[in-house]
């Protein structure tokens, strides 16, 4: 690419969060969702991908575009894994990474499954000192223990019986 290409738009967090000052009226904080989602994306906190995993909706339904949070590896080991995000949570996604880069985006994963973390990962969370896990009433992991069920199955299938 050379030097004199110029990006294609630039968005800022002013473009995101600002205040409207009405004269007559108090000020009025201003959350703006397209910014903020253009902001998720070129971070790649959120995803597009379209909804091929629905089994009984009709195929041009499934073509729909869906925006995904990754949490790759947060409730298990080597698991591919996103969150749906509504676009009613947009800001409450947007303000979970804005306040943690690291793990803000994590977080809000475990708030819509109400789940814990697997292990480790609660571990770097609680480490990190930002997020209080015991004040936000998750319940236990469950993906990690079924994704391990999983992996030993394929790594030691049954024999058939009668041999």
């Amino acid at each position: 690419m050379s030097d004199d290409v110029k990006p294609l738009a630039v968005v800022s967090a002013k473009d995101v969060r600002w205040t409207m000052n009405w004269g007559d009226r108090p000020p009025e904080d201003i959350f703006e969702k397209d910014p903020a989602l253009a902001v998720l994306l070129a971070h790649e906190v959120v995803f597009l991908n379209d909804h091929w995993w629905e089994n009984d909706w009709p195929d041009r339904a499934k073509e729909a575009a869906s925006l995904n949070v990754a949490c790759n590896d947060v409730f298990a080991w080597g698991c591919s894994d996103a969150e749906r995000l509504p676009y009613s949570e947009i800001e409450a996604l947007y303000g979970h990474w804005e306040k943690d880069r690291e793990w803000g985006a994590a977080v809000w994963c475990m708030k819509r499954r109400n789940q814990m973390p697997q292990k480790p990962v609660e571990d770097r969370i609680r480490k990190a000192g930002i997020w209080d896990l015991d004040a936000m009433g998750l319940g236990p992991n469950t993906l990690d223990a079924e994704v391990s069920r999983f992996v030993s199955g394929i790594a030691s299938p049954a024999k058939p019986t009668g041999e």
